[in-house]
């Protein structure tokens, strides 16, 4: 379906079933200074809905979804994507089907549900603390490079000179 009609119908399912307007933000793109700084703090829910297409757009994981995490807000994500799988592995978010009526319905979950919104959105924050991170991804590189018998360190300095 077209993303327009699901941006209409998801908003009128969610002002039907009782979500004040002022809780609903459907839109994008927006820039990120404004989407990280001002947005996500004082979201209760975001989405990362895949088309399911092609297998790339199914596999990726967009930055969004762990900074909503990052963020400490529970993500609505498609079922059968890997951040689906992440997300219920972790128990950040819900996963959903792509129609207007799945995702209307999680989002009025976790509207009704605060305590949901709370527990999931920690979770989602532990899980980019613990093993999400640019930390822990450097570090994973690295035990690569050393598992090949590569020093990226030396090697790096190497090209560096040449």
């Amino acid at each position: 379906f077209n993303p327009t009609d699901l941006d209409e119908t998801l908003r009128r399912r969610l002002l039907d079933r009782g979500v004040p307007a002022d809780e609903i933000l459907i839109g994008g793109p927006y820039p990120f200074r404004e989407l990280t700084g001002e947005l996500m703090p004082t979201a209760w829910a975001g989405t990362v809905i895949f088309e399911k297409v092609l297998p790339y757009l199914v596999d990726g994981i967009p930055n969004r979804f762990f900074e909503l995490w990052a963020s400490g807000v529970p993500v609505i994500v498609t079922r059968g994507s890997y951040v689906g799988e992440i997300a219920e592995r972790e128990g950040g978010g819900i996963t959903v089907e792509k129609t207007p009526q799945a995702i209307a319905d999680a989002f009025v979950q976790l509207a009704k549900d605060r305590a949901l919104v709370e527990e999931m959105g920690a979770a989602g924050r532990a899980a980019v603390e613990r093993t999400y991170n640019w930390g822990t991804a450097v570090t994973a590189l690295i035990d690569l490079y050393r598992d090949l018998g590569v020093n990226p360190r030396e090697e790096a300095r190497e090209a560096a000179s040449a």
